[in-house]
């Protein structure tokens, strides 16, 4: 490495890229939130694999499941899952019907996009939500019958 003043210039630089490393970990672990994202769910039990033609899925997403939607490559899709991980499945397994999942151990369903409103009721992490629409912070979804509100911080797949 190069001398500046006497002193080595690795100690430094290698504590940089242990910070680095460090970030780029914390971050990849991170669920992502893609602004603009094109998402879409998944129609029936679809394997999931690391490639394109793979003998061997890595595990199989649920129907009704968001994901987002990266490229298609021919009959493949490939999408990332709420937990950040990226993915190729079937492309005829995908609908635009659009769908949000529960990333928060408990989340509120209330009557308005108000956080006074009264609580329609409480979901649990990983629940599958139908999504109608969003406005200012929430999400309206509709679970079995019931239908309200959710802080759009509590789902992924907007």
């Amino acid at each position: 490495m190069k001398r500046r003043g006497g002193r080595t210039l690795t100690r430094g630089l290698g504590k940089l890229c242990a910070w680095l490393a460090l970030a780029f970990g914390l971050l990849a672990q991170a669920p992502v939130h893609a602004e603009g994202a094109t998402y879409r769910h998944i129609t029936t039990l679809t394997p999931a694999y690391l490639a394109p033609g793979e003998p061997v899925p890595v595990f199989s997403l649920l129907p009704g499941t968001p994901v987002e939607w990266i490229q298609n490559r021919g009959e493949w899709a490939q999408i990332r899952d709420a937990e950040g991980g990226l993915y190729w499945v079937p492309a005829a397994n995908l609908d635009d019907l659009r769908t949000v999942i529960v990333i928060v151990d408990r989340a509120e369903i209330r009557s308005a996009p108000d956080p006074e409103a009264a609580i329609v009721c409480e979901v649990e992490r990983n629940v599958v939500l139908a999504l109608l629409g969003t406005s200012d912070g929430w999400a309206e979804v509709t679970v079995g019958s019931l239908r309200g509100f959710i802080a759009r911080s509590a789902v992924w797949g907007l």
